[in-house]
């Protein structure tokens, strides 16, 4: 029996996804992603991998509600998650960052899934009790 206030496994596995993709977004910018691949690695392909990682977040952190309203809301923050961290990081030309500001960088990236998730959550339970 689970303790009072435990996160089931499901959100804890979504969570851990989600620093996934922020960790992304972090060895792309420092260059030790392309270190790790020998060789350039394109831009746009990292970009899908965190949405697909967003995606998956989203999935597993609400498995057992309605997960299939998660699907693009988590694409939406894994994506917006490294499209934000590399705008700030190119627009203030930062050469060196602290990882706290990479994370709420991040999660301001993330934040338009968040909510839009949200607004779709609401929606769908208003029409299910009316």
């Amino acid at each position: 029996m689970a303790k009072p206030g435990a996160k089931p496994w499901n959100s804890k596995v979504g969570s851990l996804l989600l620093v996934v993709t922020i960790i992304i977004s972090m060895l792309y910018w420092d260059g030790s992603l392309s270190k790790m691949m020998h060789g350039q690695v394109d831009y746009y392909l990292v970009l899908m991998v965190c949405a697909a990682t967003g995606c998956l977040s989203g999935i597993f952190y609400t498995l057992k509600e309605n997960w299939r309203l998660a699907i693009i809301p988590g694409a939406i923050s894994g994506a917006g998650s490294f499209a934000v961290f590399d705008w700030y990081t190119s627009f203030f030309h930062r050469t060196m960052i602290i990882r706290v500001e990479a994370f709420f960088v991040c999660l301001a990236g993330a934040l338009p899934g968040f909510i839009l998730y949200l607004i779709l959550r609401k929606t769908f339970d208003a029409k299910k009790a009316a």
